[in-house]
């Protein structure tokens, strides 16, 4: 019985030892990205919106996982994104400004090629804190995105548009 017992750890070993293979690691040839598919080692953020009436807009902030793999995106509360809007050159209303957001820990994860769309109607429609909530006056308008993740502090984006 114990010479069984040995003989099946001896074959065991064995089978073990022929499934696992070592290799070097090949190079990554970062220098020879030709401008095209994936870039390494980025999160291409995006910016694009819609006027929703009544000088009401909605935003849509984008990032693409443009790396070689899989990327996580860390979020410390229930905040995704930030953004600042500017008026004629001046800071008019930061959107964490008014809110309450839940402390809480989550990831998401990001396959290559991937995208995480996050959406926001500008004004709120609160009215808090200096906000605008009957539409945005009349005026020239900018508006900063960025992910509230600090492992990506390049993720933002940002647009300009006019109210008349």
């Amino acid at each position: 019985m114990k010479k069984l017992f040995i003989m099946m750890a001896v074959a065991l070993f064995a089978i073990a030892g022929c499934s696992t293979t070592t290799s070097e690691p090949t190079p990554n040839d970062d220098e020879s990205n030709d401008g095209g598919g994936i870039v390494a080692g980025t999160l291409e953020p995006s910016l694009t919106y819609e006027e929703t009436g009544d000088g009401t807009y909605t935003f849509f902030f984008k990032v693409k996982n443009q790396t070689e793999q899989e990327q996580t995106l860390t979020f410390t509360s229930g905040q995704r994104f930030e953004y600042k809007l500017y008026k004629d050159g001046e800071h008019i209303y930061t959107y964490s400004m008014d809110k309450s957001f839940i402390q809480v820990m989550e990831e998401i994860k990001l396959k290559q090629g991937e995208e995480f769309l996050m959406e926001a109607t500008v004004p709120d429609g609160n009215g808090d804190l200096g906000a605008p909530s009957e539409g945005l006056e009349p005026g020239n308008y900018k508006i900063e995105f960025w992910l509230v993740d600090d492992a990506w502090p390049d993720a933002k984006a940002s647009v300009e548009f006019a109210v008349e």
